[in-house]
Protein backbone atom coordinates (compact mmCIF):
# COMPACT_ATOMS: atom_id res chain seq x y z
CA UNK A 1 0.00 0.00 0.00
CA UNK A 2 1.43 3.36 -1.01
CA UNK A 3 1.35 6.45 1.16
CA UNK A 4 -1.41 7.90 -1.04
CA UNK A 5 -3.77 4.92 -0.86
CA UNK A 6 -5.95 4.09 2.12
CA UNK A 7 -8.07 0.88 2.21
CA UNK A 8 -11.42 2.67 2.33
CA UNK A 9 -13.07 -0.03 0.22
CA UNK A 10 -13.25 -2.26 3.28
CA UNK A 11 -15.43 0.33 5.00
CA UNK A 12 -17.62 0.98 1.95
CA UNK A 13 -18.32 -2.72 1.43
CA UNK A 14 -19.01 -3.33 5.10
CA UNK A 15 -16.12 -5.77 5.49
CA UNK A 16 -15.18 -6.36 9.07
CA UNK A 17 -11.56 -5.50 9.73
CA UNK A 18 -11.08 -5.04 13.44
CA UNK A 19 -7.29 -4.81 13.11
CA UNK A 20 -7.59 -1.97 10.61
CA UNK A 21 -10.05 -0.09 12.84
CA UNK A 22 -7.71 -0.55 15.79
CA UNK A 23 -4.83 0.78 13.71
CA UNK A 24 -6.86 3.85 12.78
CA UNK A 25 -7.77 4.49 16.43
CA UNK A 26 -4.13 4.10 17.45
CA UNK A 27 -3.02 6.43 14.66
CA UNK A 28 -5.67 8.98 15.65
CA UNK A 29 -4.54 8.92 19.29
CA UNK A 30 -0.86 9.23 18.42
CA UNK A 31 -1.40 12.03 15.90
CA UNK A 32 -3.53 13.94 18.44
CA UNK A 33 -0.72 13.52 20.96
CA UNK A 34 1.79 14.89 18.46
CA UNK A 35 -0.29 18.00 17.82
CA UNK A 36 -0.58 18.70 21.56
CA UNK A 37 3.19 18.33 21.99
CA UNK A 38 3.81 20.63 19.03
CA UNK A 39 2.03 23.45 20.83
CA UNK A 40 4.64 23.36 23.61
CA UNK A 41 7.62 23.71 21.30
CA UNK A 42 8.83 23.41 17.73
CA UNK A 43 11.50 20.75 18.25
CA UNK A 44 9.13 17.80 18.46
CA UNK A 45 8.85 15.34 15.59
CA UNK A 46 7.29 12.00 14.81
CA UNK A 47 9.73 9.13 15.34
CA UNK A 48 9.41 6.93 12.29
CA UNK A 49 10.70 3.34 12.51
CA UNK A 50 10.37 2.98 8.73
CA UNK A 51 13.17 5.44 7.93
CA UNK A 52 15.95 3.99 5.78
CA UNK A 53 19.31 5.33 4.65
CA UNK A 54 18.78 6.89 1.25
CA UNK A 55 22.26 5.98 -0.02
CA UNK A 56 21.56 2.33 0.75
CA UNK A 57 18.08 2.27 -0.76
CA UNK A 58 19.24 3.98 -3.97
CA UNK A 59 22.70 2.32 -3.99
CA UNK A 60 24.13 5.85 -4.15
CA UNK A 61 27.91 6.39 -4.18
CA UNK A 62 27.81 10.21 -4.25
CA UNK A 63 29.71 10.84 -1.03
CA UNK A 64 29.79 14.60 -1.63
CA UNK A 65 26.00 14.74 -1.30
CA UNK A 66 25.04 16.40 2.03
CA UNK A 67 22.57 13.57 2.73
CA UNK A 68 25.21 10.86 2.33
CA UNK A 69 25.83 9.25 5.75
CA UNK A 70 23.99 12.13 7.42
CA UNK A 71 22.44 11.62 10.86
CA UNK A 72 19.24 13.11 9.46
CA UNK A 73 17.71 10.23 7.51
CA UNK A 74 15.01 12.49 6.10
CA UNK A 75 16.95 13.40 2.99
CA UNK A 76 13.96 15.31 1.59
CA UNK A 77 14.48 17.91 4.35
CA UNK A 78 18.16 18.47 3.46
CA UNK A 79 18.96 21.26 1.02
CA UNK A 80 21.43 20.72 -1.80
CA UNK A 81 21.06 16.95 -2.15
CA UNK A 82 22.16 15.41 -5.43
CA UNK A 83 19.27 13.33 -6.72
CA UNK A 84 18.12 12.53 -10.21
CA UNK A 85 21.22 14.03 -11.79
CA UNK A 86 20.77 17.56 -10.45
CA UNK A 87 21.08 19.59 -7.27
CA UNK A 88 17.88 19.67 -5.23
CA UNK A 89 16.78 22.72 -3.25
CA UNK A 90 15.04 23.08 0.12
CA UNK A 91 12.06 21.05 1.26
CA UNK A 92 9.43 23.50 0.04
CA UNK A 93 10.90 23.40 -3.47
CA UNK A 94 11.66 19.71 -3.86
CA UNK A 95 9.00 17.88 -1.83
CA UNK A 96 6.77 17.24 -4.86
CA UNK A 97 9.50 15.20 -6.54
CA UNK A 98 10.64 13.60 -3.27
CA UNK A 99 7.25 12.03 -2.53
CA UNK A 100 7.69 9.87 -5.65
CA UNK A 101 11.08 8.60 -4.44
CA UNK A 102 11.44 5.06 -3.09
CA UNK A 103 13.09 6.40 0.07
CA UNK A 104 10.11 8.62 0.90
CA UNK A 105 7.63 5.90 -0.11
CA UNK A 106 9.24 3.42 2.27
CA UNK A 107 9.21 6.00 5.08
CA UNK A 108 5.43 6.47 4.89
CA UNK A 109 4.25 3.01 4.00
CA UNK A 110 1.34 2.97 6.48
CA UNK A 111 -1.32 5.40 7.65
CA UNK A 112 0.46 6.58 10.79
CA UNK A 113 3.86 7.12 9.18
CA UNK A 114 2.18 8.89 6.24
CA UNK A 115 0.47 11.40 8.59
CA UNK A 116 3.54 11.56 10.84
CA UNK A 117 5.91 12.48 8.02
CA UNK A 118 3.54 15.15 6.73
CA UNK A 119 3.46 16.52 10.28
CA UNK A 120 7.29 16.46 10.38
CA UNK A 121 7.50 18.30 7.07
CA UNK A 122 5.15 20.99 8.31
CA UNK A 123 7.16 21.43 11.53
CA UNK A 124 10.39 21.57 9.51
CA UNK A 125 8.98 24.36 7.33
CA UNK A 126 7.73 26.27 10.39
CA UNK A 127 11.14 26.03 12.08
CA UNK A 128 12.84 27.23 8.89
CA UNK A 129 10.54 30.24 8.72
CA UNK A 130 11.10 30.94 12.41
CA UNK A 131 14.87 30.96 11.87
CA UNK A 132 14.49 33.38 8.97
CA UNK A 133 12.34 35.69 11.09
CA UNK A 134 14.96 35.60 13.90
CA UNK A 135 17.75 36.35 11.43
CA UNK A 136 15.79 39.29 10.01
CA UNK A 137 15.06 40.59 13.50
CA UNK A 138 18.74 40.45 14.54
CA UNK A 139 19.71 42.16 11.28
CA UNK A 140 17.25 44.99 11.98
CA UNK A 141 18.57 45.38 15.53
CA UNK A 142 22.13 45.54 14.22
CA UNK A 143 21.18 48.02 11.47
CA UNK A 144 19.43 50.33 13.92
CA UNK A 145 22.39 50.12 16.30
CA UNK A 146 24.74 51.18 13.49
CA UNK A 147 22.46 54.13 12.74
CA UNK A 148 22.62 55.17 16.40
CA UNK A 149 26.41 54.82 16.41
CA UNK A 150 26.63 57.12 13.40
CA UNK A 151 24.69 59.80 15.28
CA UNK A 152 26.83 59.36 18.41
CA UNK A 153 30.24 59.45 16.74
CA UNK A 154 30.07 63.15 15.82
CA UNK A 155 29.32 64.10 19.43
CA UNK A 156 31.93 61.73 20.84
CA UNK A 157 34.65 63.08 18.55
CA UNK A 158 34.02 66.56 20.00
CA UNK A 159 33.97 65.11 23.50
CA UNK A 160 37.38 63.51 22.91
CA UNK A 161 38.85 66.74 21.54
CA UNK A 162 38.67 68.46 24.92
CA UNK A 163 40.73 65.97 27.00
CA UNK A 164 43.10 65.30 24.09
CA UNK A 165 43.75 69.04 23.75
CA UNK A 166 44.52 69.20 27.48
CA UNK A 167 46.87 66.21 27.27
CA UNK A 168 48.71 67.82 24.37
CA UNK A 169 49.06 71.12 26.25
CA UNK A 170 50.37 69.47 29.42
CA UNK A 171 52.85 67.38 27.43
CA UNK A 172 54.12 70.48 25.62
CA UNK A 173 54.61 72.30 28.94
CA UNK A 174 56.69 69.42 30.33
CA UNK A 175 58.76 69.36 27.15
CA UNK A 176 59.40 73.12 27.42
CA UNK A 177 60.56 72.77 31.04
CA UNK A 178 63.23 70.29 30.02
CA UNK A 179 64.30 72.20 26.91
CA UNK A 180 64.86 75.40 28.91
CA UNK A 181 67.36 73.66 31.14
CA UNK A 182 69.61 71.41 29.10
CA UNK A 183 71.45 70.21 32.19
CA UNK A 184 68.24 69.02 33.76
CA UNK A 185 68.66 71.17 36.89
CA UNK A 186 64.99 71.59 37.64
CA UNK A 187 63.84 73.41 40.72
CA UNK A 188 61.42 71.92 43.23
CA UNK A 189 58.68 74.21 41.89
CA UNK A 190 59.36 72.93 38.35
CA UNK A 191 59.13 69.32 39.51
CA UNK A 192 55.91 70.00 41.42
CA UNK A 193 54.34 71.56 38.32
CA UNK A 194 55.45 68.63 36.17
CA UNK A 195 53.99 66.10 38.62
CA UNK A 196 50.74 68.09 38.70
CA UNK A 197 50.54 68.08 34.90
CA UNK A 198 51.39 64.37 34.76
CA UNK A 199 48.40 63.82 37.06
CA UNK A 200 46.21 65.84 34.68
CA UNK A 201 47.47 63.76 31.75
CA UNK A 202 46.60 60.53 33.56
CA UNK A 203 43.14 61.82 34.50
CA UNK A 204 42.30 63.03 30.99
CA UNK A 205 43.68 59.84 29.42
CA UNK A 206 41.41 57.79 31.66
CA UNK A 207 38.50 59.98 30.58
CA UNK A 208 39.30 59.27 26.89
CA UNK A 209 39.57 55.57 27.66
CA UNK A 210 36.14 55.54 29.34
CA UNK A 211 34.53 57.39 26.41
CA UNK A 212 35.95 54.97 23.85
CA UNK A 213 35.23 51.95 26.07
CA UNK A 214 31.54 52.91 26.42
CA UNK A 215 31.23 53.32 22.65
CA UNK A 216 32.92 49.97 21.98
CA UNK A 217 30.65 48.18 24.45
CA UNK A 218 27.62 49.72 22.77
CA UNK A 219 28.86 48.89 19.26
CA UNK A 220 30.06 45.37 19.99
CA UNK A 221 27.72 42.74 18.48
CA UNK A 222 26.29 40.47 21.13
CA UNK A 223 23.91 37.56 21.47
CA UNK A 224 20.76 37.81 23.56
CA UNK A 225 22.59 36.60 26.68
CA UNK A 226 20.65 37.34 29.86
CA UNK A 227 22.43 38.25 33.09
CA UNK A 228 21.87 40.48 36.14
CA UNK A 229 21.73 44.17 35.13
CA UNK A 230 21.87 47.28 37.31
CA UNK A 231 19.44 49.59 35.51
CA UNK A 232 20.69 52.78 37.20
CA UNK A 233 24.33 52.07 36.30
CA UNK A 234 23.35 51.25 32.72
CA UNK A 235 21.44 54.54 32.46
CA UNK A 236 24.48 56.43 33.78
CA UNK A 237 26.68 54.81 31.10
CA UNK A 238 24.14 55.72 28.42
CA UNK A 239 23.86 59.30 29.65
CA UNK A 240 27.66 59.61 29.56
CA UNK A 241 27.61 58.38 25.97
CA UNK A 242 24.99 60.90 24.85
CA UNK A 243 25.82 63.85 27.16
CA UNK A 244 27.81 65.88 24.64
CA UNK A 245 25.20 65.48 21.93
CA UNK A 246 22.52 66.76 24.31
CA UNK A 247 24.72 69.67 25.38
CA UNK A 248 25.47 70.71 21.79
CA UNK A 249 21.72 70.81 21.04
CA UNK A 250 21.04 72.78 24.26
CA UNK A 251 19.10 70.00 25.93
CA UNK A 252 19.32 70.06 29.72
CA UNK A 253 19.44 66.61 31.27
CA UNK A 254 17.86 65.94 34.67
CA UNK A 255 18.11 62.51 36.30
CA UNK A 256 16.26 61.16 39.30
CA UNK A 257 17.30 57.56 39.90
CA UNK A 258 15.71 55.66 42.76
CA UNK A 259 18.37 54.24 45.11
CA UNK A 260 18.79 50.56 45.95
CA UNK A 261 16.87 49.24 42.97
CA UNK A 262 17.12 45.45 42.59
CA UNK A 263 18.90 44.09 39.54
CA UNK A 264 16.86 42.78 36.65
CA UNK A 265 17.70 39.90 34.35
CA UNK A 266 18.45 41.25 30.90
CA UNK A 267 20.90 41.92 28.11
CA UNK A 268 22.93 45.05 28.88
CA UNK A 269 23.84 45.89 25.27
CA UNK A 270 20.30 45.57 23.97
CA UNK A 271 18.81 47.59 26.83
CA UNK A 272 21.44 50.30 26.33
CA UNK A 273 20.40 50.42 22.68
CA UNK A 274 16.80 51.08 23.78
CA UNK A 275 17.86 53.85 26.20
CA UNK A 276 20.13 55.45 23.59
CA UNK A 277 17.44 55.41 20.93
CA UNK A 278 14.86 57.07 23.19
CA UNK A 279 17.35 59.75 24.32
CA UNK A 280 18.36 60.55 20.72
CA UNK A 281 14.68 60.70 19.68
CA UNK A 282 14.00 63.09 22.57
CA UNK A 283 16.90 65.35 21.54
CA UNK A 284 15.63 65.41 17.94
CA UNK A 285 12.14 66.33 19.19
CA UNK A 286 13.61 69.49 20.78
CA UNK A 287 15.37 71.27 17.86
CA UNK A 288 15.44 74.56 19.83
CA UNK A 289 16.60 72.95 23.07
CA UNK A 290 14.64 71.91 26.12
CA UNK A 291 14.78 69.51 29.03
CA UNK A 292 14.97 65.73 29.19
CA UNK A 293 14.13 64.12 32.52
CA UNK A 294 15.11 60.52 33.19
CA UNK A 295 13.85 58.81 36.33
CA UNK A 296 13.60 55.31 37.72
CA UNK A 297 11.13 53.94 40.25
CA UNK A 298 10.04 50.59 41.57
CA UNK A 299 6.40 49.57 41.36
CA UNK A 300 5.76 46.18 43.01
CA UNK A 301 7.49 43.59 40.79
CA UNK A 302 8.52 46.10 38.12
CA UNK A 303 11.22 48.69 37.59
CA UNK A 304 9.93 51.67 35.63
CA UNK A 305 12.20 53.91 33.57
CA UNK A 306 10.63 57.14 32.29
CA UNK A 307 12.07 59.53 29.69
CA UNK A 308 10.17 62.85 29.57
CA UNK A 309 11.02 65.62 27.09
CA UNK A 310 9.64 69.10 26.54
CA UNK A 311 9.57 68.72 22.77
CA UNK A 312 6.98 69.11 20.05
CA UNK A 313 4.89 66.16 21.12
CA UNK A 314 3.28 63.45 18.99
CA UNK A 315 -0.08 64.03 17.28
CA UNK A 316 -2.83 61.70 18.60
CA UNK A 317 -3.30 60.08 15.17
CA UNK A 318 0.36 58.94 15.23
CA UNK A 319 0.54 57.57 18.78
CA UNK A 320 -0.71 54.12 17.79
CA UNK A 321 1.76 53.93 14.88
CA UNK A 322 5.09 54.91 16.43
CA UNK A 323 6.09 51.32 17.20
CA UNK A 324 5.25 50.15 13.67
CA UNK A 325 8.28 49.20 11.52
CA UNK A 326 9.38 51.96 9.10
CA UNK A 327 6.91 54.52 10.48
CA UNK A 328 8.63 57.90 10.83
CA UNK A 329 7.69 61.56 10.70
CA UNK A 330 11.30 62.64 10.11
CA UNK A 331 12.40 64.04 6.74
CA UNK A 332 13.85 61.52 4.22
CA UNK A 333 17.39 60.52 5.13
CA UNK A 334 17.04 61.43 8.82
CA UNK A 335 15.36 58.30 10.12
CA UNK A 336 14.78 54.68 9.20
CA UNK A 337 11.55 54.28 11.14
CA UNK A 338 13.01 51.20 12.83
CA UNK A 339 14.33 52.64 16.10
CA UNK A 340 11.18 52.43 18.21
CA UNK A 341 10.05 49.22 16.51
CA UNK A 342 13.37 47.53 17.39
CA UNK A 343 13.21 48.99 20.91
CA UNK A 344 9.69 47.60 21.34
CA UNK A 345 10.89 44.14 20.30
CA UNK A 346 13.84 44.24 22.71
CA UNK A 347 11.64 45.27 25.64
CA UNK A 348 9.16 42.50 24.84
CA UNK A 349 12.03 39.97 24.75
CA UNK A 350 12.75 41.06 28.32
CA UNK A 351 9.13 40.25 29.26
CA UNK A 352 8.60 43.97 29.77
CA UNK A 353 6.41 46.69 28.32
CA UNK A 354 6.90 50.12 26.75
CA UNK A 355 4.29 52.84 26.57
CA UNK A 356 4.06 56.45 25.46
CA UNK A 357 2.00 59.49 26.41
CA UNK A 358 2.23 62.80 24.62
CA UNK A 359 0.68 66.24 24.31
CA UNK A 360 1.34 68.29 21.20
CA UNK A 361 3.36 71.39 22.08
CA UNK A 362 4.20 70.16 25.59
CA UNK A 363 6.25 67.01 25.25
CA UNK A 364 6.39 63.22 25.32
CA UNK A 365 7.05 60.57 27.95
CA UNK A 366 8.23 57.05 27.17
CA UNK A 367 7.86 54.60 30.04
CA UNK A 368 9.60 51.24 30.16
CA UNK A 369 8.50 48.53 32.59
CA UNK A 370 11.03 45.77 33.25
CA UNK A 371 10.23 42.81 35.52
CA UNK A 372 12.20 42.14 38.69
CA UNK A 373 13.08 38.43 38.62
Amino acid sequence: MSCKELPVEEIKTGKSDESYIQRLKKAQAEVASLIIKADAGMDVQYENKNLQKCWEVRKCQMEYCPAHKSENLRCWQIAGTYCGGRIQGELAKKINSCVECAVYQSACQDELSFVGEHFNNLMHLLKSQKRKVEETKHHLIRSEKMASIGQLIAGISHELNSPLGGILGFAQFIQEQYSRNNEGNLTKDDLDKILTYVGYIEKESQRCKNIVSNLLKFARPGEMEMMPVNVNQLLEKTVALTAHQLKVHQVRLVTSLAPDLPRIVGNEQHLQQVFTNIIINAQQAMPDGGQLTVNTTRSEDWIEVAFSDTGRGIPPENLNKIFDPFFTTKPPGEGTGLGLSVSYGIVKEHKGDIGVSSTVGQGTTFTLKLPVR
